[in-house]
């Protein structure tokens, strides 16, 4: 078991890290953060743990708020209409798979984030690439 010591570390790092990221990589984090929570909720959700399902499930959930926020259609165009109307059915995905308790809904979130994770990994690898 870590001590206090180490959890104050960690986490301050983490804040660290998000606070000095690029916008590129903030969004990265936030998926693969999504991503973390939703496999968590699953778990929990096998394990009928209904409680620590739906606070997982909820993180994931604000994070695609969070998302859909910062997501600006007039500088963006068509790409960013298409991916706010992604984000809400993720997010509607996620909203019946809690209150349902239905592990393919969840799973179809899964394997929707897994992707976008790694779309925004390659994405984000091809900027650093040219910028060097």
């Amino acid at each position: 078991m870590a001590s206090s010591s180490q959890i104050y570390a960690r986490q301050a790092y983490e804040e660290m890290e998000v606070f000095s990221a690029d916008p590129k990589r903030l969004v990265t984090m936030l998926f693969d953060a999504a991503y973390r929570f939703m496999l968590q909720g699953r778990e929990a959700l096998v394990q009928s743990n209904y409680e620590d399902q739906a606070n997982y499930i909820i993180r994931a959930q604000n994070i695609y708020v969070e998302l859909i926020c910062t997501l600006d259609e007039e500088a963006g165009g068509q790409l960013a209409v298409n991916l706010k109307r992604l984000y809400l059915y993720v997010h509607e995905l996620l909203r019946r798979a809690c209150v349902d308790d239905d592990l393919d809904k969840l799973d179809e979130a899964i394997a929707i984030t897994e992707k976008l994770c790694a779309a925004w990994r390659e994405a984000e690898a091809k900027c650093r690439t040219s910028q060097t």
